[in-house]
């Protein structure tokens, strides 16, 4: 027996509005912090002097000025944290093409590339785990907003 009309309209939007409304709640919400963040080449796994470490770079464009304040890692598969850089700490890590001499280097102007070279130490003992997460706090005009992300998979190479 075909559905009334009356009936056919208000059933196709709740049905519509079903479907639609798991893809929504699901998608993250943006930072809010004008900084575009790529990881060219995954952590890659190291042993220097008897340590494990990670080798990566951040490559960030900044879309507003902004001061980078913070870096967090973590580690991907516990959530333990593994290094916390803050500050004048951020400074040997950072580079940015045309920086003047004796210029801040956390200081982004609008439309600026930096690349955080990254050695991530892990502590004692601990091999590397098999994503690591990062948090990047910066600091600029309006709320403060991190910029939250994971590296690709950690390259494993003999």
């Amino acid at each position: 027996m075909p559905m009334p009309t009356r009936f056919a309209l208000p059933a196709l939007a709740i049905f519509a509005a079903a479907c639609i409304a798991p893809a929504a709640a699901a998608a993250p919400a943006p930072s809010g912090t004008p900084i575009d963040v790529s990881i060219p080449i995954a952590p890659t796994p190291v042993t220097i002097d008897g340590r494990a470490r990670l080798l990566w770079e951040l490559h960030l464009t900044s879309y507003q000025a902004v001061k980078l304040d913070e870096l967090e890692i973590a580690r991907g598969d516990t959530g333990a944290p593994i290094s916390d850089d803050k500050g004048a700490a951020l400074d040997p890590l950072l580079w940015a093409p045309g920086l003047e001499k004796g210029a801040d280097p956390k200081l982004m102007a609008k439309g600026t590339l930096a690349v955080l070279f990254l050695e991530t130490s892990l502590p004692p003992g601990e091999t590397a785990p098999a994503s690591v997460v990062w948090r990047l706090h910066a600091s600029r005009p309006g709320p403060p907003a991190p910029v939250l992300g994971a590296t690709p998979p950690i390259e494993r190479r003999l």
